[in-house]
Order: structure tokens, then C-alpha cells, then sequence
């Protein structure tokens, strides 16, 4: 549906926080350079909650913009779902 977007997910980031603020520089550069949303995604938080069996973990989204008079990277959309409990939470900017 938005084939230009930007895409950061937790499988596509090695460990360490080195390389987690690399991968987060690389894709807001990328989002800026093509003017697109960057979507920030992490299918299991709570990846060793959900492994070891126990129901506290969740799917989180974020979705990033350009925005502002100073065109600054922000947060416009976020959602966490918890399909244990089927519950979500979610909040946009403005």
C-alpha cells in the first residue's frame, strides 16, 4: 500500500546499541532523502516473555514524519497490540 515507505524492523537491526542508532541514522536519512514515512516495527516486544510462554508481550508500531517548520523527524502514529489479552493502545499526533 506504500511501497516507498521507509521500513525498520528489530530482525533488520544487529545487537548493540552501535548498531541500533546506525540502522535508526541509515533509515531517517532514507526517509528524508525520498521524503516518504519511515515505519518502525517490532512484530514480538517482549520477544523473551513470548518464549519463554508467558502473556506479556505485544506488536508495536511507530510511524515517523517530517514534519514542522523545521523539519524535524517526529512520531505521528503509535500502536501497541497485546493479542494475549486483545487489547491495543494507540495515539496521534495533534
Amino acid at each position: 500500500a506504500f511501497p516507498h515507505d521507509i521500513f525498520l524492523g528489530e530482525e533488520d537491526v544487529e545487537t548493540g546499541s552501535t548498531e541500533s542508532s546506525d540502522s535508526l541514522e541509515k533509515a531517517l536519512k532514507a526517509m528524508m532523502d525520498n521524503n516518504e514515512l519511515l515505519w518502525v516495527v517490532d512484530p514480538i516486544d517482549g520477544t523473551t516473555n513470548f518464549q519463554a510462554g508467558l502473556p506479556m508481550f505485544c506488536c508495536s508500531i511507530g510511524v515517523m514524519s517530517f514534519s514542522g517548520e523545521d523539519k524535524r523527524p517526529e512520531v505521528i502514529v503509535g500502536v501497541v497490540y497485546n493479542p494475549i489479552l486483545d487489547e491495543m493502545t494507540s495515539a496521534v499526533r495533534g
